[in-house]
């Protein structure tokens, strides 16, 4: 809890059964809006989620295994994906969590944005007026090999998007496409 209200940072979908561990490593990111309904089941270190009807989670999961699969390349012992946010705000009604967002006096964001593996997965959904400045600190950074599915050209474009392109959220995002495009990368 941070000002009254659920955060979720530092959210980690592990493309094994394996537990956390020191040794662990992140393969990708995919940049979602918020954490939605899914909450942690301890607080204060690494844990499972309670998925709480949340189908971003599995969805990655699922193709990151199938990516991984298609590339002939077994997946490594604590590999996983990290989940970062436009907003961290937990909470299933995005126009509640940005509200909420925007009332926190010191919001937070995932020490883990430092970082940049290198596949990022842009996945935030259509051009909004209200994410514009959120998804300013996403856009201004190098990234080796960023993707997003192009709503307009239904296809993957090996680009970070723009302010204005049409992003595809997971839902209801073709499963093929996203397998074919990370098995280039997982199997390199």
């Amino acid at each position: 809890m941070h000002e009254g209200h659920q955060f979720r940072l530092d959210t980690r979908v592990y493309l094994r059964d394996d537990e956390p561990g020191d040794g662990d490593m992140c393969v990708a990111a995919i940049i979602g809006k918020n954490p939605g309904s899914a909450n942690p089941t301890t607080y204060g270190c690494l844990s499972r989620l309670s998925l709480d009807g949340d189908k971003l989670l599995p969805y990655v999961r699922n193709r990151f295994c199938n990516g991984y699969e298609r590339a002939g390349v077994e997946i490594p012992p604590g590999a996983y994906v990290w989940v970062w946010n436009l907003v961290y705000i937990c909470n299933p009604d995005l126009r509640t969590a940005v509200r909420t967002f925007q009332s926190v006096q010191t919001p937070l964001c995932c020490g883990t944005e430092d970082a940049c593996p290198m596949v990022v997965w842009f996945a935030w959904g259509p051009p909004s007026p209200h994410f514009r400045r959120f998804k300013a600190r996403f856009l201004q950074r190098t990234i080796e090999s960023p993707f997003y599915y192009d709503m307009d050209s239904n296809q993957i474009v090996a680009f970070a998007p723009t302010q204005t392109s049409k992003v595809k959220h997971t839902q209801g995002l073709p499963a093929e496409p996203v397998e074919a495009h990370l098995a280039k990368f997982l199997g390199s």
